[in-house]
């Protein structure tokens, strides 16, 4: 009987230890979740910062095509 107690015992700890694991590895997935979410939207920012550059280089090419153009 103390053998089976001991066992009984040691699988409730190893379970125990388990679920502590178990939530452990769920709370690492959300936060690494919440970290892919915020580099994505740092890539989609920076991406707006090029597209905004690239506007700004166009505009000023274009100014500068109509005044060549235009003869000034």
């Amino acid at each position: 009987m103390k053998i089976h107690k001991m066992n009984t015992l040691r699988r409730e700890n190893l379970e125990a230890e388990l679920g502590r694991v178990r939530e452990d590895v769920s709370r690492l997935e959300k936060e690494l979740q919440k970290v892919l979410e915020q580099e994505q939207h740092e890539e989609v920012e920076n991406l707006e910062e090029y597209f905004d550059a690239v506007e700004n280089r166009f505009k000023g090419l274009r100014e500068f095509w109509k005044s060549i153009v235009s003869g000034h």
